[in-house]
């Protein structure tokens, strides 16, 4: 049985530091899931805002490179597929792969495969059968769907029921999402470190986990403070303020060296906790369009895809020219964006139409120029303009039309 879906699911199977590693996570999706010690991320959504799944996996490893961990992962279509799929130390498989690849499995994987959240509880019931399975001759996870329902519902209760349909892709579990509540803080044994350099250095290390775990939470530094735990068993602290929020660490190594030289200690350095006292909230969604200044990736497709959702995905994204004898069908909304530069044919033509054109009626207040006339074939829609640009005494450019059909005027475009 061949099973394809749409569905990608991104399983990392315990890694350290978990929570740390589940929250920047969120910066590539916002369905991220903690079950015991793994992590699982639904990328169905989100893999074409970082332009394919390619670049979400690398980034993906990025994020577990940032904090120094190595473990076992695994792209498939479903939730229930993912722990009994993660063989080896990376695990990929493309749409339609999955499926043929579990069946062909050692029945002992069904003692894995199924809704994370209750394998914990069902352990003992679940190598029981393994066991059973084992032992009347069963080999591969294959044979298991080999046993007729009303068999397995007898002989194994529900469980055997929904071990079957885990096989077969059905009723796929619905995780809570994890959404990173704890404050953010690093801790630096410093007892190994000979000098200030050397406690810049260690904190510079830390810094790019810091980055994503505020990107996870969509948020900047407003203020860190700074616990020094001395030789003696006391403690100073000392708070840093941040003028313009940020989650850079080129800046905020900055702020922090200028803070560390200007401090002095009563005792030998023993530990130094970094914590993040406050932050503030990224405001989503007000981003300026017009800007010219670099926007991070992740910041414009969340805002695209909220509107997406909001509006319709046909009414919002990104403008690709098409040939078409009438300007407005000349376009279509496309999304994600293509990555080559697309210019206008016409500079004639304003970018900006009206949906409908509206009525138009001409006067002594308007200068018309005629621009250019657009008539269609006899076997097409019965259409014959006359287009001019009308400016207006104020100043108003309006690309108007003239219909010998009707003899009516109506204004098509601005260029205001």
């Amino acid at each position: 049985m061949k099973i394809v879906s749409s569905q990608k699911i991104l399983y990392f199977q315990n890694p350290s530091p978990l929570l740390a590693i589940a929250e920047s996570l969120i910066s590539l999706t916002p369905k991220v899931s903690v079950i015991e010690k793994d992590i699982y991320a639904d990328i169905t959504c989100t893999e074409h805002l970082f332009g394919g799944g390619f670049n979400l996996l690398q980034k993906a490893e990025s994020i577990l490179l940032a904090f120094n961990t190595s473990c076992s992962w695994v792209l498939t279509e479903k939730i229930s597929w993912a722990k009994p799929l993660c063989i080896k130390e990376k695990n990929i498989f493309n749409p339609g792969e999955s499926s043929p690849t579990l069946l062909a499995l050692p029945v002992e994987a069904l003692a894995q495969c199924g809704n994370p959240t209750t394998l914990k509880d069902e352990q003992k019931e679940r190598q029981e059968l393994v066991r059973f399975l084992k032992r009347i001759g069963m080999v591969f996870c294959s044979d298991f769907l080999k046993i007729p329902r009303s068999s397995l519902a007898q002989r194994f209760g529900h469980l055997g029921l929904r071990l079957a349909d885990a096989l077969e892709g059905n009723h796929e579990p619905l995780l809570s999402f994890y959404a990173p509540q704890e404050p953010i803080t690093f801790s630096i044994d410093t007892e190994s470190l000979g000098s200030l350099e050397a406690l810049l250095f260690e904190l510079s290390l830390l810094l790019p986990t810091l980055e994503l775990r505020l990107q996870g939470r969509q948020a900047f530094i407003q203020k860190i403070k700074l616990t020094f735990h001395l030789e003696n068993k006391s403690k100073q602290t000392h708070e840093v303020s941040f003028s313009k929020f940020t989650r850079d660490p080129i800046i905020i190594r900055k702020v922090l060296t200028e803070s560390l030289s200007s401090i002095s200690w009563s005792s030998p350095l023993h530990r130094l906790t970094l914590e993040i006292l406050e932050s503030v909230q990224q405001n989503p969604g007000q981003l300026d369009l017009w800007d010219q200044t670099e926007e991070h990736l992740e910041e414009l497709s969340g805002f695209v895809q909220r509107m997406r959702k909001r509006f319709g995905e046909d009414r919002v994204g990104f403008a690709e020219v098409v040939p078409n004898y009438l300007p407005e069908k000349s376009w279509r909304l496309i999304y994600p964006p293509v990555l080559e530069q697309v210019f206008y044919p016409d500079h004639s033509r304003p970018v900006f139409l009206f949906e409908t054109p509206f009525p138009f009626y001409p006067s002594a207040h308007w200068k018309l120029t005629e621009l250019e006339r657009l008539n269609l074939h006899w076997w097409e829609k019965n259409i014959s303009r006359r287009y001019f640009l009308a400016e207006g005494d104020n100043g108003e450019t309006f690309w108007v039309f003239f219909d010998p059909f009707t003899h009516k005027w109506f204004c098509h475009g601005s260029y205001n």
